[in-house]
Protein backbone atom coordinates (compact mmCIF):
# COMPACT_ATOMS: atom_id res chain seq x y z
CA UNK A 1 0.00 0.00 0.00
CA UNK A 2 2.82 2.38 0.85
CA UNK A 3 4.47 2.22 -2.65
CA UNK A 4 1.10 3.07 -4.23
CA UNK A 5 0.70 6.18 -2.04
CA UNK A 6 4.24 7.34 -2.84
CA UNK A 7 3.67 6.77 -6.55
CA UNK A 8 0.37 8.69 -6.49
CA UNK A 9 1.93 11.58 -4.54
CA UNK A 10 4.92 11.74 -6.88
CA UNK A 11 2.63 11.74 -9.92
CA UNK A 12 0.53 14.53 -8.40
CA UNK A 13 3.64 16.65 -7.85
CA UNK A 14 4.70 16.16 -11.46
CA UNK A 15 1.30 17.29 -12.68
CA UNK A 16 1.27 20.52 -10.64
CA UNK A 17 1.59 23.43 -13.05
CA UNK A 18 4.50 25.80 -12.63
CA UNK A 19 3.49 29.17 -11.22
CA UNK A 20 3.14 31.77 -13.93
CA UNK A 21 5.12 34.99 -13.78
CA UNK A 22 1.89 36.80 -13.02
CA UNK A 23 0.93 34.45 -10.16
CA UNK A 24 4.41 34.20 -8.67
CA UNK A 25 4.48 37.86 -7.74
CA UNK A 26 7.61 38.70 -9.71
CA UNK A 27 8.33 42.43 -9.44
CA UNK A 28 7.15 43.63 -12.84
CA UNK A 29 9.34 46.73 -12.52
CA UNK A 30 12.43 44.52 -12.81
CA UNK A 31 11.50 43.74 -16.42
CA UNK A 32 10.94 47.33 -17.58
CA UNK A 33 13.78 49.41 -18.98
CA UNK A 34 14.50 52.45 -16.75
CA UNK A 35 14.00 54.84 -19.68
CA UNK A 36 10.56 53.34 -20.32
CA UNK A 37 9.71 53.87 -16.65
CA UNK A 38 10.98 57.45 -16.81
CA UNK A 39 8.78 58.11 -19.83
CA UNK A 40 5.83 57.22 -17.60
CA UNK A 41 4.20 54.67 -19.88
CA UNK A 42 4.46 51.82 -17.38
CA UNK A 43 4.76 53.90 -14.22
CA UNK A 44 1.46 55.67 -14.94
CA UNK A 45 -0.48 52.38 -14.82
CA UNK A 46 -2.09 51.20 -11.60
CA UNK A 47 0.14 48.53 -10.05
CA UNK A 48 -2.35 45.72 -10.58
CA UNK A 49 -2.82 46.60 -14.27
CA UNK A 50 0.93 46.72 -14.84
CA UNK A 51 1.41 43.43 -13.01
CA UNK A 52 -1.24 41.66 -15.11
CA UNK A 53 0.04 43.18 -18.35
CA UNK A 54 3.73 42.39 -17.76
CA UNK A 55 2.98 39.02 -16.13
CA UNK A 56 0.79 37.87 -19.01
CA UNK A 57 3.34 38.99 -21.59
CA UNK A 58 6.19 37.31 -19.66
CA UNK A 59 4.27 34.02 -19.45
CA UNK A 60 3.71 34.10 -23.22
CA UNK A 61 7.32 34.95 -24.06
CA UNK A 62 8.79 32.39 -21.64
CA UNK A 63 6.50 29.72 -23.11
CA UNK A 64 8.11 30.46 -26.50
CA UNK A 65 11.58 29.94 -25.01
CA UNK A 66 12.53 33.63 -24.81
CA UNK A 67 15.24 34.90 -22.47
CA UNK A 68 16.58 38.29 -21.34
CA UNK A 69 13.19 39.99 -21.62
CA UNK A 70 13.07 43.77 -21.17
CA UNK A 71 9.98 45.91 -21.82
CA UNK A 72 10.72 49.22 -23.51
CA UNK A 73 7.42 50.69 -24.66
CA UNK A 74 3.71 50.59 -24.11
CA UNK A 75 0.80 51.76 -26.23
CA UNK A 76 -2.89 51.82 -25.35
CA UNK A 77 -5.40 50.77 -28.02
CA UNK A 78 -9.19 50.96 -27.93
CA UNK A 79 -10.19 49.37 -31.24
CA UNK A 80 -10.82 46.74 -32.40
CA UNK A 81 -10.56 45.84 -28.69
CA UNK A 82 -9.33 47.53 -25.54
CA UNK A 83 -5.86 46.63 -24.41
CA UNK A 84 -2.17 47.33 -24.47
CA UNK A 85 0.66 46.73 -26.92
CA UNK A 86 3.88 46.07 -24.99
CA UNK A 87 7.13 46.33 -26.94
CA UNK A 88 10.51 45.15 -25.83
CA UNK A 89 13.74 43.34 -26.44
CA UNK A 90 14.49 39.70 -25.85
CA UNK A 91 16.55 36.80 -27.06
CA UNK A 92 14.78 34.03 -28.95
CA UNK A 93 16.25 31.51 -31.34
CA UNK A 94 13.84 29.64 -33.57
CA UNK A 95 14.18 27.92 -36.92
CA UNK A 96 17.66 29.22 -37.71
CA UNK A 97 16.74 32.81 -36.89
CA UNK A 98 17.49 35.00 -33.90
CA UNK A 99 14.71 37.35 -32.78
CA UNK A 100 15.46 40.41 -30.69
CA UNK A 101 12.36 42.66 -30.77
CA UNK A 102 8.85 41.69 -29.69
CA UNK A 103 5.35 43.10 -29.35
CA UNK A 104 2.72 41.42 -27.20
CA UNK A 105 -0.89 42.60 -27.24
CA UNK A 106 -2.74 42.04 -23.95
CA UNK A 107 -6.45 42.80 -23.72
CA UNK A 108 -8.10 44.53 -20.78
CA UNK A 109 -9.32 41.08 -19.72
CA UNK A 110 -5.70 39.90 -19.42
CA UNK A 111 -5.50 37.64 -22.46
CA UNK A 112 -2.96 37.80 -25.28
CA UNK A 113 -4.47 38.82 -28.61
CA UNK A 114 -1.32 39.48 -30.66
CA UNK A 115 2.29 38.38 -30.64
CA UNK A 116 4.96 39.32 -33.14
CA UNK A 117 8.73 39.36 -33.23
CA UNK A 118 11.38 40.76 -35.54
CA UNK A 119 14.84 39.34 -35.97
CA UNK A 120 17.51 38.31 -38.41
CA UNK A 121 18.64 35.19 -40.19
CA UNK A 122 22.25 34.05 -40.41
CA UNK A 123 22.61 35.77 -43.80
CA UNK A 124 21.56 39.08 -42.22
CA UNK A 125 18.07 39.19 -43.70
CA UNK A 126 15.11 40.35 -41.64
CA UNK A 127 12.69 37.71 -40.45
CA UNK A 128 9.30 38.09 -38.76
CA UNK A 129 7.30 35.90 -36.46
CA UNK A 130 4.67 34.95 -37.44
CA UNK A 131 5.86 34.39 -40.98
CA UNK A 132 5.65 35.69 -43.64
CA UNK A 133 5.75 39.16 -42.04
CA UNK A 134 3.97 42.46 -42.57
CA UNK A 135 5.31 43.05 -46.09
CA UNK A 136 3.60 39.98 -47.52
CA UNK A 137 1.47 40.76 -50.55
CA UNK A 138 -1.30 38.23 -51.03
CA UNK A 139 -1.99 37.53 -54.69
CA UNK A 140 -5.52 38.29 -55.80
CA UNK A 141 -7.85 35.37 -55.24
CA UNK A 142 -5.63 33.65 -52.67
CA UNK A 143 -6.24 33.35 -48.95
CA UNK A 144 -4.02 35.37 -46.64
CA UNK A 145 -1.61 33.38 -44.45
CA UNK A 146 -3.04 32.86 -40.98
CA UNK A 147 -0.43 34.94 -39.13
CA UNK A 148 -0.78 37.94 -41.41
CA UNK A 149 -3.71 39.38 -39.45
CA UNK A 150 -1.43 39.80 -36.42
CA UNK A 151 0.28 42.69 -38.21
CA UNK A 152 -2.90 44.74 -37.92
CA UNK A 153 -1.33 45.60 -34.54
CA UNK A 154 2.02 46.75 -35.99
CA UNK A 155 1.19 50.38 -35.26
CA UNK A 156 4.06 52.88 -35.34
CA UNK A 157 6.17 50.37 -37.25
CA UNK A 158 9.27 52.56 -37.55
CA UNK A 159 9.49 52.98 -33.78
CA UNK A 160 9.04 49.25 -33.32
CA UNK A 161 11.78 48.43 -35.83
CA UNK A 162 14.19 50.92 -34.21
CA UNK A 163 13.58 49.67 -30.68
CA UNK A 164 16.87 47.80 -30.43
CA UNK A 165 18.81 50.91 -31.48
CA UNK A 166 16.98 53.20 -29.06
CA UNK A 167 17.43 50.82 -26.13
CA UNK A 168 20.89 49.37 -26.78
CA UNK A 169 22.15 47.36 -23.82
CA UNK A 170 18.63 47.04 -22.46
CA UNK A 171 19.29 43.57 -21.09
CA UNK A 172 21.97 44.96 -18.78
CA UNK A 173 20.14 48.19 -17.98
CA UNK A 174 16.81 46.84 -16.72
CA UNK A 175 15.98 47.95 -13.22
CA UNK A 176 16.84 45.09 -10.94
CA UNK A 177 18.11 43.02 -13.87
CA UNK A 178 15.75 41.11 -16.10
CA UNK A 179 15.70 37.39 -15.50
CA UNK A 180 16.17 34.69 -18.07
CA UNK A 181 13.33 32.61 -16.65
CA UNK A 182 10.62 32.99 -14.00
Amino acid sequence: MRPVIITVCAAALLLLPMASAQESGLPWEAFVHPEAMAAGSFDALPGSTAAVLVGTALDTLYAMGAEDIVFCGLMRIEAPLGGWLADGLFDLERGGARYGTFRVGVSDSGSVFALMARGSEEDGGTVWLPAPGPDCVVPEGEAAPEGLLTYEFLLEREEFEDLDERFEGADQAAAGGARTSP
